[in-house]
């Protein structure tokens, strides 16, 4: 699986398999599913946590935590 995933709030995330890329917008073909679905929201941000602590991935600067608009 190589899923792209956005936690947009803890009620809703973004799984898709598109990249954001011009071919990607432009020429490919790709599918993606907006999930309304707390608990599916909640745990996927806490997977990512997760994976941020253990030192697999790194938090994007000026997103995650306390970020604002």
């Amino acid at each position: 699986m190589h899923a792209k995933c956005v936690v947009v709030d803890d009620a809703r995330a973004l799984v898709t398999s598109a990249n954001f890329t011009e071919a990607a917008q432009e020429r490919n073909i790709e599918a993606g599913t907006l999930v309304h679905d707390a608990g599916f929201a909640r745990g996927l941000r806490v997977q990512f946590e997760a994976l941020v602590q253990a030192g697999e991935l790194r938090r994007v600067p000026g997103l995650g935590e306390g970020a604002g608009p």
